[in-house]
């Protein structure tokens, strides 16, 4: 094959175009999203992400338009707080049973925790919103009403759903960035484990079982966080529920009980 066939133009680009083009890592460099160096501010009504969705309104949305992951978020990343939490459970024990859910446990227990914050909050505030509004109505029933009374109801009520509503938006994306990380760090613990396979090793892990933890266990274990607080959650929703809803009716209930009697 000659110069001349391989200079022909196909499509928009010739072939020598075509082979000499970079691969797409080298090629395209984004910035870092806002969520790296956020205020308190602007992390608590998520406002980072406002230049993304403005651009996104304006235009259709590149690959070079889309920022890369926060530092703390990428791969690379949690691999390490996920291998020096590994290695100091190895030095402290001498049982390596469940050593990945320790690691694991260890590396992320502290952003959980305000997961949990995050989770309680938004339960209590669903759970007090009946009270607010139960509240309400009995205040609309007297014939004598005093407007302060009122108003403070009312400012309650609003400040109740701000709270249910900041909370849960934290909750639910805080559960799935933590999922997130977790899954990461797994997917390279296993990558890097496979190239030191020995030989023996690879006869006992087929290439389809490496694929299956990578694919469908590390996934499993990224949806945790959000199952976990979600089961808890609602289970203590069930119980302020039902307390509330004893303490309200509870009475009138039980007469009802007695008289059918």
């Amino acid at each position: 094959m000659d110069q001349a066939t391989l200079s022909e133009p196909r499509g928009n680009h010739s072939v020598q175009e075509c082979l000499s083009e970079p691969p797409l890592a080298q090629k395209i460099e984004t910035k870092e999203t806002g969520l790296g160096h956020a205020t308190f501010h602007s992390k608590l009504i998520f406002s980072w992400v406002n230049s993304l969705l403005i651009l996104g309104y304006s235009k259709p949305l590149d690959l070079e338009d889309i920022p890369s992951l926060a530092s703390d978020d990428e791969a690379n990343t949690t691999y390490q707080k996920f291998a020096y939490a590994w290695e100091s459970l190895v030095r402290e024990r001498n049982n390596t049973k469940s050593l990945v859910l320790w690691s694991i446990a260890r590396t992320y227990l502290k952003e959980n925790i305000l997961i949990a914050f995050y989770a309680l909050l938004r339960t209590i505030s669903v759970a007090v919103s009946p009270l607010i509004l139960y509240a309400f109505v009995n205040y609309s029933n007297k014939t004598e009403v005093d407007r302060k009374e009122g108003l403070s109801i009312v400012g309650i009520l609003i400040l109740t759903k701000l709270f249910e509503s900041f909370s849960q938006r934290h909750w639910f994306f805080n559960s799935r960035r933590s999922g997130m990380k977790m899954r990461s760090a797994l997917m390279v613990a296993i990558y890097r484990k496979q190239l030191k396979l020995s030989s023996s090793a690879r006869t006992r892990h087929s290439a389809g079982e490496i694929v299956n933890y990578i694919a469908v266990d590390a996934y499993r274990m990224g949806e945790f966080p959000w199952w976990f607080h979600t089961a808890w959650t609602s289970v203590l929703q069930i119980v302020l529920s039902t307390v509330i809803l004893f303490g309200v009716v509870g009475q009138t209930s039980s007469v009802n009980f007695g008289d059918s009697e």
